[in-house]
């Protein structure tokens, strides 16, 4: 039989996030609502699997916008959103004090 320790357990190094779990009409009526106009996840993202749903996560902070992306979140104020800038649209959103900095788990299931 063995001795027990006093010894403290091995420890694992880790740093705690905070992680948003959403569904994607949650995410596409915020936008909708903030900048006026419909930002479609799935199709613009080209988000999807062969089983009809996936989860997409975008990690997102308050940050400044690079030139790019300050034309893409224009693009969509515009009614015109170009492909693949949730990111952009979600950091802008983020500046804007509309969602926390932090992970976001977006569902898409349909």
């Amino acid at each position: 039989m063995e001795e027990c320790s006093d010894e403290k357990p091995i420890k694992l190094e880790c740093t705690k996030k905070v992680v948003f779990s959403t569904d994607y009409n949650d995410v596409e009526n915020l936008i909708k609502k903030v900048y006026g106009h419909d930002y479609e996840i799935m199709p613009m993202e080209e988000v999807g699997s062969s089983q009809y749903a996936a989860t997409y996560t975008q990690n997102v902070s308050k940050m400044q916008l690079s030139d790019h992306e300050v034309e893409e979140v224009n693009g969509l104020r515009n009614g015109k959103p170009h492909m693949f800038s949730l990111n952009a649209i979600l950091s802008d959103m983020c500046n804007m004090g509309y969602i926390e900095p932090g992970e976001y788990i977006i569902d898409v299931n349909w």
